[in-house]
């Protein structure tokens, strides 16, 4: 009679375990259907997600978000800006009045970029790729804009004595590229160093100092009260930089920039440590 309990108990144990394993196979393949499904159609659009997903691009810079789409047949792409919903192109039609954003695409080519020229900082989002398949197909591509700093070192106003010499340091940091030029100008009216009765005033090419900073300096020699006014430091594609100079007939009792003074108060090394400090504020910032 003992032994008859323990098999039924056995056949009960074992009836409970198929039945289990017979739901979880169930649920595994109900699971795994549709992704079986998604691979029935070898024809089907696919995107090509071998692509980086996040851009960063400098301010005036082209900014070049791609797309590839694999068996895109007879569907349309959209490119979308995710910050405010908005239809920037279908396939290569453009539904912005903004003549920077267009689509690339060449004949017979699986590549559809978005391209946004002179980025500006409200470019920064996310922007999404969507084929027009039922449901819709979406890729994700980021788009962060750097915005380099531009600063002229020393106060915004400058006092120096009449017949001294004068340096204006303009540097350029957290930049991805450096500028192809640095402009400067007086009282808007923009400077040619050693050109048109200019040549007591000189100024450098932009210099690289060191990562992403670049330094050009302007010097003035014998200043007269006429160089008085302000002076703006415009690199190319950049936010500009604004001083103000100060000529005066006899010495001024504050702070006041000497031919002697200058070269320990704006040394190189002096630029790249202050370079330096200025980028640890603004990451600090940020955070």
């Amino acid at each position: 009679m003992r032994i008859r309990h323990v098999n039924q108990a056995c056949q009960l144990i074992i009836l409970s375990c198929c039945t289990m394993l017979a739901i979880t196979a169930s649920d595994n393949e109900n699971q795994a259907r549709p992704r079986v499904l998604a691979w029935q159609d070898p024809d089907a659009p696919q995107f090509d997600w071998n692509r980086v997903e996040n851009h960063t691009v400098q301010m005036g810079g082209t900014a070049l978000l791609p797309c590839v789409i694999k068996n895109l047949g007879n569907e349309s792409v959209s490119w979308i800006r995710m910050r405010d919903a908005y239809i920037l192109t279908v396939d290569e039609e453009v539904f912005i009045s903004d003549p920077r954003i267009s689509t690339i695409h060449q004949d017979n080519s699986l590549s559809w970029t978005l391209q946004i020229k002179s980025v500006q900082p409200d470019d920064a989002s996310k922007y999404e790729c969507q084929v027009s398949t039922e449901p819709k197909m979406s890729h994700f591509v980021g788009l962060q804009v750097r915005v380099p700093k531009v600063h002229i070192f020393g106060d915004q106003d400058i006092f120096v004595k009449s017949s001294s010499t004068v340096h204006m340091k303009c540097v350029i940091s957290q930049s991805l590229e450096p500028p192809n030029y640095i402009e400067w100008r007086h009282n808007e009216q923009r400077l040619s160093p050693g050109l048109g009765g200019h040549t007591r005033i000189q100024a450098t090419p932009p210099e690289h100092i060191a990562e992403g900073t670049t330094m050009s300096t302007l010097t003035i020699l014998e200043a007269t009260k006429s160089d008085s006014g302000e002076y703006t430091c415009h690199p190319a594609q950049m936010d500009k930089a604004r001083v103000m100079l100060h000529v005066l007939d006899t010495d001024y009792p504050a702070a006041m920039q000497t031919s002697d003074s200058c070269p320990g108060l704006f040394s190189r090394a002096t630029v790249v440590f202050c370079a330096a400090i200025m980028c640890a504020i603004s990451v600090l910032a940020g955070l």
